[in-house]
This record gives structure tokens, sequence and C-alpha cells, in this order.
């Protein structure tokens, strides 16, 4: 009789899909895999408020064919965990009445933890998609929280190399590097977004020097951008990406003052769709994260979206930005980078085109989604005896 591992997965629930780049890697599951998710939102952000929570929650939409997803409010991890526990629980619960028990579950978020740790009876992995350290939570109840969540799954993931290893030390689990990845390849690149990226870079001359992502005064290294800028007076630089509500008034005028000068522009954020049509408008792609532990534990999309284009492309010394080499550069100080980046606008050292097409290839979400399954299918199990998993522990 053909095992479970042997037969693979065919059934997944995922706790929770909110963040975006879990959604890419689910839209490249094989279409044979039925999904779903559960989208899970604190009670006072709930999208539409308390009327949003009376029309979604409980109720489950189509997101694709195979893939469905139930909305699920909660009142607070931080005040109400327990309650919050339950909540999810009760939800997942009655999919499973509706769906059947899943083959495997993912689970994305350390405040998880105890929903499962109450969940017997499918295959259970948790991804660390993001530096959850970072955050501002309470890392004396977070590290816990994450520790008994990966002591009950099979197998975890890590983004980055560096959280792989906070993760190591923190159980017996195996973990696997799962990093950030791409939906584009450079010939599948659509014409999306060509009018409005004609239309916002009209008025900014060439040469440019372009960066897309979140913008936060302490994420990015704005020193180094304004001796950049203030070094390469006729490049102009271009941010693309919505702006962090800053905590600090001082850290809100840093990134007004150097988005003030006369050479750098910031368009605000545009649909990640449209990206390709401005990457093609620009000279140079960089990445200017400063260099933090923090940043050292990020995998930075950005830098899978620069490699589909033609683009030479300089970063920072984090520590992802090594495993791109030699498609990326990488400047230790300031000055490196100023170098590399007029070097970049020179073209003295122009990208290998066909090697780094071959490796962005191997570096897209359906490629993560086939590491996925690898990890999950291979990883060890010991089917429970209790078959009904989470039915079986109450309503």
């Amino acid at each position: 009789m053909q095992s479970e591992s042997d037969r693979g997965i065919r059934s997944l629930f995922v706790v929770d899909t909110e963040a975006s780049w879990i959604r890419s890697l689910l839209h490249a599951m094989p279409p044979d895999v039925r999904i779903h998710g559960f989208r899970i939102r604190n009670a006072f952000s709930f999208p539409g408020g308390l009327r949003g929570q009376f029309q979604k929650v409980g109720r489950s939409e189509g997101v694709s064919e195979s893939w469905r997803d139930t909305w699920v409010s909660t009142p607070s991890w931080h005040k109400a965990f327990g309650l919050s526990s339950w909540l999810v629980t009760r939800q997942i619960r009655k999919a499973v009445r509706c769906f059947g028990q899943p083959d495997a579950v993912l689970f994305t978020l350390p405040w998880y933890a105890k929903v499962a740790e109450d969940a017997s009876g499918p295959r259970k992995a948790y991804y660390a998609h993001d530096t959850f350290r970072f955050y501002g939570w309470d890392n004396n109840k977070l590290i816990p929280l994450e520790k008994r969540l990966l002591d009950c799954c099979n197998v975890g993931f890590g983004v980055a190399r560096r959280v792989v290893a906070d993760l190591e030390e923190l159980s017996s689990t195996p973990v696997q590097y799962l990093p950030m990845a791409t939906g584009w390849l450079p010939e599948q690149i659509a014409t999306e977004g060509e009018t409005a990226a004609e239309k916002d870079l009209e008025s900014v001359p060439k040469p440019r020097v372009g960066c897309v992502g979140q913008i936060h005064s302490s994420a990015y290294d704005w020193d180094l951008i304004e001796y950049v800028r203030a070094n390469l007076p006729n490049a102009h630089f271009v941010f693309i990406g919505p702006r962090f509500k800053e905590r600090s008034t001082s850290g809100a005028n840093r990134v007004e003052a150097v988005f003030a000068r006369p050479n750098v522009h910031w368009l605000g954020p545009k649909p990640h769709a449209h990206l390709p049509a401005y990457f093609r408008r620009f000279d140079v792609c960089f990445n200017p994260l400063c260099v933090s532990e923090h940043n050292h534990r990020r995998s930075p999309l950005r830098l899978f979206d620069y490699l589909t284009t033609d683009r030479p492309i300089v970063s920072t010394a984090i520590a992802e930005a090594f495993n791109h080499v030699p498609f990326v550069s990488i400047a230790k100080d300031k000055e490196e980078f100023c170098r590399l980046v007029r070097e970049a606008l020179t073209l003295k050292v122009a990208p290998d085109l066909e090697r780094r097409r071959n490796y962005i290839s191997a570096n897209t979400w359906h490629a993560r989604a086939a590491e996925f399954w690898r990890f999950v299918n291979g990883a060890t199990y010991v089917r429970s005896v209790d078959t009904l998993g989470w039915l079986s522990n109450g309503k």
C-alpha cells in the first residue's frame, strides 16, 4: 500500500495567508494541490470595520480554482492570546468539517504556536518568512512561542540564512532555507504599466538610478544615499514604494531632507505588476538597505525582481546580497558604493545576461514551491492515531 509520504501531499491548510509573499508562494503551488488559507486580522484593523467583520468572518471565498480563503478576526495576540488561539482553531475545525482533514498545515507566524500544538493528524511546517524578532514585539514572549511552534512541526523554513541559524538554536526540528523569489521571467515580462511609467519619469532626467520597496528611515542607509547623490550630481535617484508611517519625527525629517534634493525623486507606491515598466527606464538598480542585524536577516524581494532585468545592480553589504554575486555588485562602504554606481552608469562592468537569466530562472516562486514540497514530503512523518485531528478536540 502506498504511504502518505510516497504519494505526496494533495491538500494544504495555511495559517495565515495575509503576507503578500506567502500569497506569491501559494499562487505558484501545483494546480492539483488543494489549498485552504486563513486570512487572520486584528478586529481593530479588519477591512471594513465592524461591517466588514459581519460580512466576511467565517466565510470562505475563492482565490483560484484550487485555493479558498476564510477570514478570521481576533481581538489581540498580545493581550488575548488564549482567546485569539481559540478563535483561529474554531475556524480551522469548521474548515475541516467542510473540506476534510488536510495532508499538511503551514503556519506563518509564531503567534500560532498553540493552534499548532492542538493540531493532530496532518504534517506541520513553519515558515519564518520575515524578521519577526525585529518587529517591535515582546521577544520575551515571541521567541518562546516560536520555539513551541517549531517543536511541534515536522519541518521549518527560514527566509534568510541567519533566520535559519536563529531557528536552529531554538529547536531540533530541521530548518531549511527558503528565500524570496520573483514571479517574473525576462522573456515573460509584460508591458503593463508602460503608460504610467512613461508619464511618471518624463520629467526625471537620465541617467536614472532606481530603487523599489517600502521606504523607512531606519531600514535605508540615508547617509549613504546622501553621499552618493551628492557625489553623482548628474545622476537622478528614483524611489518607488510606500512611505512607512514613522514613529520618530527625526526619522521622518531625515527622509524628507533627502527627498527634497534636486536629483532625488519619490514616485510613491506602484502596483507590483507595473514595476518592470519602471525598471526598463532605469540605468542602474540599487539596494540601499543599511547594514544591520535586522537587514542581515532579510531576503530583499527587490533583488530578485532587479535580476529579471538587464540592468546593473548595486547593493550594500547585507548578508543575503552575497548570495547573488556575481550578478549583484556589493559595496562595503559609501565610497565604494559611489564608485560602483559610477562604473555601472558608464557600463565599465556589463551584466552577463545569459548566466543571469539562467540564475533567475532557478529563483522563481514556482521553484520555491517545488522546494517547499520536496522538504515537506521528505520530513519525518508519523501519522497520529487520532485521524480526526482538530475535530476530535471539540466543536
